[in-house]
């Protein structure tokens, strides 16, 4: 899904930004190798504080 949306980004030449939470597949070492890869096609990952997800009420139900 990144692939594609680094791929859209630089197709159309706008950035891209994705914002996530802290998941461990978020951030696992094969998805951190990516990292560059993507910003260099327009895309760029953020990622919510590591607390956010006590507040946000999606994620309490």
């Amino acid at each position: 899904m990144m692939d594609t949306e680094a791929a859209e980004a630089q197709k159309t030449g706008r950035v891209r930004v994705i914002v996530q939470y802290n998941g461990p597949i978020h951030r696992c070492q094969e998805v951190q190798q990516l990292w560059s890869k993507w910003e260099e096609m327009g895309l760029y990952i953020f990622f919510l504080p590591k607390y956010f997800t006590k507040d946000f009420l999606i994620f309490s139900e």
